[in-house]
């Protein structure tokens, strides 16, 4: 099973226009990275807990979870990077948080299916 980097973080991503941001949330309890999601919340057991000068880190590994509803929350990665993604089956849209190998908030995205042009009359 492949596991990445991560740090506490709190990061929103923007979505289709007239939506509010929506929030990503991580933390540390204990040896349990607590992940809050769109009112859902998970936890997921960590791995090695580190300590160094930017504080605490920890590995996580890749798993996803069923938040019903048509929604996964699937953290996904390596090494060198990872994300955290709330799949939005039903409708096809995916929103993700980015971690680089440090475990340090690297980005975000949004994907949304694309609508086909409506014909002008």
């Amino acid at each position: 099973m492949t596991s990445f980097k991560i740090r506490p973080f709190e990061k929103y991503v923007e979505r289709e226009s007239g939506r509010p941001m929506l929030g990503f949330k991580g933390t540390f309890s204990g040896k349990t990275l607590v992940l809050e999601v769109e009112g859902a919340r998970v936890e997921a057991p960590l791995e090695r807990i580190d300590q160094d000068q930017f504080g605490a880190s920890a590995y996580v590994a890749s798993k996803t979870f069923d938040l019903g509803d048509g929604l996964q929350l699937a953290l996904e990665g390596d090494e060198d990077e990872g994300s955290i993604r709330l799949k939005d089956t039903a409708n096809g849209r995916s929103f993700a948080v980015w971690f680089n190998s440090a475990g340090v908030v690297d980005g975000s995205s949004s994907l949304a299916p694309q609508r086909e042009p409506q014909a002008l009359n």
